[in-house]
């Protein structure tokens, strides 16, 4: 009788080591799988971030070129070389 306690208390404990374990693996498994939903969001917020810093970079060389700097003097402000003659359409 007393081997069949023992034999059915270990069954007993077993059982709840097994299922301890089994819940422990599977929140794991639950965190684990937030964590590389987040990990990926932060990949594509990274790789966004690189085609508008790419973009901007792109920008900073057109702005800071000789004739985009000359055509903004002529459309926004007006401006021409000394002796150009400037001809405007009044027909509009």
């Amino acid at each position: 009788m007393k081997n069949k306690r023992k034999s059915n208390l270990k069954r007993v404990v077993y059982s709840i080591i097994v299922v301890y374990i089994g819940f422990v693996v599977l929140r794991q498994q639950a965190v684990l799988f937030d964590c590389q939903k987040q990990q990926n969001l932060y990949l594509s917020e990274i790789k966004k971030n690189q085609n508008v810093s790419e973009e901007l970079k792109q920008k900073q060389v057109l702005y800071n070129s000789d004739f985009f700097i000359e055509k903004m003097a002529r459309e926004k402000l007006g401006m021409v070389y000394p002796g150009e003659k400037v001809f405007k359409d009044i027909s509009r």
